[in-house]
């Protein structure tokens, strides 16, 4: 019944399978709003991308992530968002990407995402992407290992500092402030 009102034209239908999702939860429910993901039109699969993160659990993190790297902002602002609880260290990679993207909105998405992820792993994966990092990258990078106080990205923060980019060095500078 689930799979059914969620592929309804009907939006009030949708609605009820939206509800549904919330108060019935469980894997089986994750599973099938999983797989119902692709079938759907964009506007519904961004909203069940948002289901899909408050439900939690791994399971829904491979198709988040999927979603997060579809090149439609539509459907990868709200992946990037829903990243933030629902993701891991292995989410850092599209996360990073996205956060040096032109588009504003989905950068700045992937940004927050990557400020609220949760876990010393994802520090660890940060501080070991600045070291070797350049461009958009490297100053979202020096911004994060600030933000989140990592203290394994202070040598490198520190051969920032001295940087010829004014930019760069100013953010590494700052940054340490914070570490």
């Amino acid at each position: 019944l689930l799979v059914e009102l969620l592929g309804d034209d009907d939006k009030a239908r949708f609605a009820v399978a939206l509800r549904m999702a919330h108060e019935l939860a469980g894997d089986k429910v994750k599973q099938a709003l999983i797989e119902a993901l692709d079938d759907l039109p964009r506007s519904r699969r961004a909203l069940v991308i948002y289901v899909l993160g408050n439900l939690g659990g791994d399971e829904a993190l491979p198709a988040v992530l999927k979603a997060a790297t579809s090149g439609e902002p539509e459907i990868q602002v709200p992946a990037v968002r829903v990243l933030a609880t629902l993701g891991d260290a292995s989410a850092v990679p599209v996360l990073l990407e996205a956060a040096a993207d032109a588009d504003e909105e989905l950068a700045s998405a992937a940004r927050e995402s990557l400020a609220e992820l949760p876990g010393d792993d994802v520090d660890a994966v940060l501080a070991e992407k600045l070291a070797g990092s350049a461009g958009a990258q490297r100053l979202v990078l020096i911004e994060l290992a600030g933000q989140r106080g990592i203290e394994t990205a202070v040598p490198a923060l520190l051969k920032l500092a001295d940087n010829a980019d004014q930019t760069l060095r100013s953010t590494a500078i700052a940054a340490l402030g914070l570490t």
